[in-house]
């Protein structure tokens, strides 16, 4: 199994400081999304590309999660940001309030 957008050696940081390779991503987002009845990305989202002072492009998300659990609904804001060489991803750094998804997998079923 490869990755289209990755490097091999892609480091990837979700909610962390220590990295993750992107099929262990994959896996923990298939393992997360099995709590939720229904989840997206909503539409209205800035991205915006960089170059910076060393010459690193970098692009940033800003957008919000709306994640469904039963009758219960939770927005949370999320910030991706991923650098690219030779167009693969080889940095990911990705930031949400995990809070409010867990309140919203731990409430009890009404």
């Amino acid at each position: 199994m490869s990755s289209k957008r990755h490097a091999d050696s892609a480091k990837i940081y979700w909610n962390s400081t220590t990295p993750l390779s992107w099929r262990e991503r994959l896996l923990g987002v298939e393992e997360s999304l099995r709590y939720f009845d229904a989840f997206e990305f909503l539409p209205d989202d800035e991205i915006e590309l960089i170059e910076n002072s060393e010459g690193e492009k970098w692009v940033g998300w800003w957008t919000v999660m709306k994640i469904t659990v039963g009758e219960q609904i939770r927005y949370v804001p999320v910030h991706i940001s991923t650098q690219f060489v030779d167009l693969k991803i080889v940095k990911e750094a990705a930031y949400w309030d995990n809070q409010l998804i867990n309140e919203l997998i731990d409430q009890p079923a009404r």
